[in-house]
């Protein structure tokens, strides 16, 4: 049904918006290259696992390896304040469009160095580096542009 509205605004003249662009994110890539997966999540997730280990590490009890348990009132403030951290950092006009630049994912964008930089990035993560080493169909360290409706 989306696809299909998609297909028939893109070929509609009377519609004054530029061109609509669908690309499907392949299994195991969301964390490489869908917005809101790498611009938000991943950095929440990173500043939620930071707090989470400063409260511990703060008690003198930490173990290595060991998973600590937090009450439910101290984790929803650290998503709350990690949410309000990078909510903070994030306030520009330019916010959604450099993400999708970042990713790839802008059809219009001719400078693809943010999505070089990110996926250079990746090369810390072990499930990303073994994608790019082990027999995979498909070289996502090459990725240029994707493809719109025909």
């Amino acid at each position: 049904m989306v696809l299909k509205y998609i297909e028939e605004s893109n070929n509609d003249p009377e519609y004054n918006f530029p061109k609509l662009v669908v690309e499907t994110v392949d299994a195991g890539l969301t964390s490489i290259y869908q917005p809101p997966d790498v611009v938000v999540n991943k950095p929440l997730k990173v500043q939620i696992r930071r707090k989470y280990e400063d409260l511990i590490s703060k008690r003198g009890k930490f173990v290595p390896g060991k998973r600590q348990e937090i009450s439910k009132e101290e984790l929803v403030q650290i998503v709350e304040e990690s949410y309000h951290e990078i909510n903070s950092r994030n306030r520009t006009d330019q916010y959604i469009k450099n993400a999708f630049d970042m990713c790839g994912l802008n059809p219009w964008g001719k400078n693809q160095s943010a999505f070089q930089k990110h996926l250079d990035g990746l090369s810390e993560n072990s499930i990303y580096r073994s994608l790019i080493t082990c027999n995979f169909d498909r070289d996502i360290s090459t990725i240029k542009t994707f493809s719109g409706i025909k």
